[in-house]
């Protein structure tokens, strides 16, 4: 169990490291893309 003191500093820290924010890019841009093509298909 994470004390509340530990999760508040673990999600304000979340894109303070590059590893993290390069893992979470490719999810990002193919959920983007993904939003993008059903917007044009409707």
């Amino acid at each position: 169990m994470v004390s509340r003191k530990g999760a508040k500093a673990q999600r304000r820290g979340k894109w303070h490291t590059p590893r993290q924010a390069a893992a979470s890019l490719p999810r990002l841009t193919l959920l983007l893309n993904f939003a993008i093509a059903t917007a044009r298909y409707l």
